[in-house]
């Protein structure tokens, strides 16, 4: 089988994009995310994606990337944009290591396999019109397609599990939940 690289470009000739990229730590078959979900980061996720397909030597029954995710969120049209990276030959495996916030458990949710170390928190905050946090996501006129839009990423993630209703009382009130929760709300398939 070929290897399929993601399709990307990208000019690391900025100060910072350099400094970003080495944030996003490679060790083997393993990539440590610990930024902000936004197009950028995401470009740089996907190029080291690409090194490791190009780089590692996976056993032909056992291709897997471990993406571990601790982020404090971000934008969700960035991450609907860069949906690609899970439309790959190797199978991507989220863990959540530490504490992540909002669009972040939607980076792990949207993973083939979604582990939780036990001390783990997910951190939810209130979606306030366009903003989620401080972070507009959307502009005023989009406001009610972009809420139907991160209703439906939810109700996937979740595998059904959670309801639209329910889903609009997180948005609305938010929340903090530990790896118990997250697992009986279907947002990790397993507790490590």
């Amino acid at each position: 089988m070929t290897k399929r690289k993601l399709d990307i470009s990208i000019d690391l000739d900025s100060e910072k994009e350099i400094q970003n990229i080495s944030k996003i730590i490679v060790i083997e078959n393993h990539l440590y995310f610990n930024l902000l979900i936004n197009n950028e980061n995401l470009k740089l996720l996907k190029m080291r994606i690409n090194d490791i397909i190009e780089d590692y030597n996976f056993n032909n029954d056992k291709k897997v990337i471990y993406l571990h995710i601790n982020s404090c969120g971000g934008y969700v049209k960035d991450l609907i944009k860069n949906i690609d990276i899970f439309d790959l030959s190797v199978k991507i495996i989220s863990v959540i290591e530490n504490s992540i916030s909002d669009c972040a458990i939607l980076l792990s949710g949207l993973c083939e396999t979604r582990l939780c170390k036990k001390h783990s928190k997910f951190t939810m905050r209130v979606i306030l019109r366009n903003y989620w946090y401080l972070l507009k996501q959307c502009e005023d006129i989009e406001i009610k397609e972009y809420r139907e839009h991160l209703k439906l990423l939810f109700i996937k993630i979740s595998k059904q599990r959670l309801s639209g209703e329910n889903i609009e009382k997180m948005f609305q009130y938010g929340g903090e939940w530990n790896s118990t929760k997250l697992k009986r709300l279907g947002l990790v398939d397993e507790i490590i």
